[in-house]
């Protein structure tokens, strides 16, 4: 059973560790138009993820909260391996964001836009309002997650070379057009267009 008085120390360990090693975001799970006239619902997702399985399930022992998830990862010329996860639901992430929030350095901003679309689930306004929300929601969180990763900023500064996805990321901040360009289906006007970018920046050494 989780406890909401335990002691603030307990909080700040958590958020170090979603801050190293955790994933937060907003999360686009398509389901059958007959479920949902979007064709989607827009979630937020929260979760640690460590090859030390016992370093889990110590923190859902301190915190009473998340459950352990086991993934089997395969790479390119590498044996399949394991990896654990501490996944936590809607209810769980709303008690958990509150608290770890002041203490969260990397992923604060982040944390911020999850925690406003957790909010906003209380009370959801008309469908209208819910489409343009999401879609705002959608932008600012891709802008958040750039940013919280610097070391790509620099990688373009310094000419570095991008997989693709990772250069589709910094034009899309660099431009504020992530959705627009990605999925203009979702736009009746005409889309606006991702800066060109070089052959160069795209190459064999590829982040």
């Amino acid at each position: 059973m989780n406890d909401l008085s335990k002691p603030e120390t307990t909080w700040a360990y958590l958020a170090g560790m979603v801050d190293g090693e955790g994933c937060m975001s907003i999360f686009r799970h398509y389901k059958n138009r007959k479920v949902s006239k979007r064709g989607y619902e827009v979630e937020p997702r929260l979760m640690i993820a460590n090859m030390n399985k016992e370093t889990l399930t110590d923190i859902i022992a301190l915190t009473g909260l998340g459950r352990v998830t086991t993934l089997v990862l395969k790479r390119k010329d590498q044996d399949p391996f394991e990896n654990y996860e501490i996944r936590y639901n809607v209810g769980e992430q709303r008690i958990i964001l509150p608290k770890i929030l002041p203490y969260l350095m990397q992923k604060k901003d982040m944390a911020e836009i999850v925690l406003r679309l957790l909010n906003y689930r209380l009370d959801p306004k008309d469908r209208a309002f819910t489409e343009n929300f999401y879609l705002e929601l959608e932008e600012e969180y891709r802008c958040a997650m750039i940013k919280s990763k610097p070391w790509l900023l620099l990688a373009v500064q310094q000419r570095g070379k991008l997989c693709q996805r990772n250069l589709n990321l910094i034009k899309a901040y660099q431009t504020h057009t992530y959705i627009r360009n990605n999925e203009p289906s979702r736009y009746k006007g005409k889309s606006p267009c991702l800066t060109s970018s070089s052959e160069s920046d795209v190459g064999k050494d590829k982040i």
